[in-house]
């Protein structure tokens, strides 16, 4: 009968086993950066595929595109043509492209079929100073396919395009929707030439 007494106070007495408190989503993303950081490409394609949360997973895509290596670049490859997820899929098109050099982007271009991630691209292409890539995205304008991708290509080489190239492009491609593109960009530039066309366009010339 003791015993028992005994017992049954050892299991009022007995402490209560603590629980371990939740793990604050800003922490699992801090570990999550630090753990990347460290990680050889296998790890980081491992942590990718067993991850759900979407900006974890775009966060190890970023890590993979920091890498000069081809698994990595056979992964990102890997994303853009098979993830389901619209942005994962942009920001690994976006993350080879930067990586790759001009002549690779334009064939990532002519072999892409999803409009919105040649758009992606074709940005990638506007950012770039070299003869080629103008060519392709002057080429664009001119062509005769998807009318926004036109713009698209319109709206990319505009920024960094020098104004004397915007004024040949507007008297020489006739689409309406580009050479609108153009106007707003020269409109943008603080220069004599930019308001010399403008002025120009105004009285009909």
């Amino acid at each position: 009968m003791f015993g028992v007494v005994v017992a049954a106070l050892l299991v009022v007495q007995a402490p209560a086993q603590e629980t371990r408190p939740a793990i604050d989503p800003e922490l699992r993303e801090l570990a999550l950066r630090a753990l990347v950081e460290d990680a050889d490409i296998p790890k980081l394609v491992a942590l990718y595929d067993g991850e759900k949360n979407t900006e974890h997973r775009e966060l190890i895509l970023r890590e993979l595109g920091d890498r000069d290596s081809a698994e990595a670049r056979k992964k990102l490859a890997d994303v853009a043509s098979r993830e389901t997820d619209k942005e994962l899929q942009e920001t690994a098109v976006r993350l080879l492209a930067e990586q790759g050099d001009t002549t690779a982007v334009i064939a990532m271009y002519d072999a892409q079929k999803d409009p919105e991630l040649k758009e992606v691209i074709l940005r990638e292409l506007g950012d770039r100073s070299d003869a080629a890539a103008q060519q392709k995205l002057v080429s664009i304008m001119r062509g005769d396919g998807d009318p926004e991708l036109r713009e698209a290509a319109a709206r990319a080489i505009a920024d960094e395009a020098p104004t004397k190239m915007l004024i040949e492009l507007f008297d020489s491609i006739p689409n309406m929707d580009v050479r609108e593109i153009l106007v707003r960009e020269l409109g943008e530039r603080d220069d004599d030439l930019a308001r010399q066309k403008l002025l120009s366009i105004i009285q009909g010339k």
